[in-house]
């Protein structure tokens, strides 16, 4: 079950509520049944794993451009 520490008590509901749904409809047999589906399963993964490739691109850029600015004033590409 969710637990409800810093939510709405009409989100904490709508989520208990689904929770509960779902372990009835699949009697607690979630990997049979595929629950949640595979696309949301691939969705959620990608989101999951967008966030530390960010970071790690953020962290990798100025050591590649040796801390100078790639870009001319205001960040906009420089004229060649």
């Amino acid at each position: 079950m969710h637990q409800c520490d810093g939510r709405g008590d009409a989100e904490c509901v709508l989520h208990r509520g689904v929770d509960a749904r779902d372990k009835k409809n699949t009697m607690d047999e979630t990997k049979k049944y595929k629950m949640p589906q595979p696309w949301a399963q691939t969705a959620m993964l990608c989101c999951v794993n967008a966030l530390p490739t960010q970071v790690i691109i953020m962290l990798i850029i100025p050591v590649l451009t040796k801390g100078r600015r790639v870009g001319g004033q205001h960040g906009r590409a420089r004229k060649p």
